[in-house]
């Protein structure tokens, strides 16, 4: 994983053009950066889940994307700078391991939505 620069987020940094300018702040601020990626942490959490049974049976769907996002936004903690319109922001902390007993919840959500769902945070 590339390291963090010291560089507060508003300075030295040029746009990345990939999310809208105050999402990339909050990402930023994060600790976020173009290209950071950690594939060993991520394998680590799939491996985690792939391992996970409920005791009902249960498992998690690990894919390449959940893993993709995993390795870049892994172990942020994001909060937001601004207050919500119709409902306070709350924070976002990227770890799929505090989702590790939701297996079944997941997997109802997944045929509901008739795709895979991967824990985020």
């Amino acid at each position: 994983m590339r390291e963090r620069s010291d560089i507060p987020a508003q300075q030295g940094h040029a746009p990345s053009a990939r999310f809208p300018g105050p999402v990339e702040a909050a990402l930023r601020e994060a600790g976020w950066e173009p290209g950071r990626w950690d594939i060993r942490q991520a394998e680590e959490w799939a491996d985690a889940l792939r391992s996970h049974t409920s005791p009902a049976g249960h498992q998690h769907a690990v894919f390449p994307a959940a893993v993709e996002a995993w390795a870049e936004f892994g172990r942020l903690r994001i909060t937001a700078s601004a207050p919500g319109r119709q409902i306070a922001p709350a924070v976002l902390r990227v770890d799929p391991l505090r989702g590790l007993h939701l297996a079944r919840t997941l997997g109802d959500l997944g045929r509901a939505l008739e795709t895979e769902v991967a824990p985020l945070g």
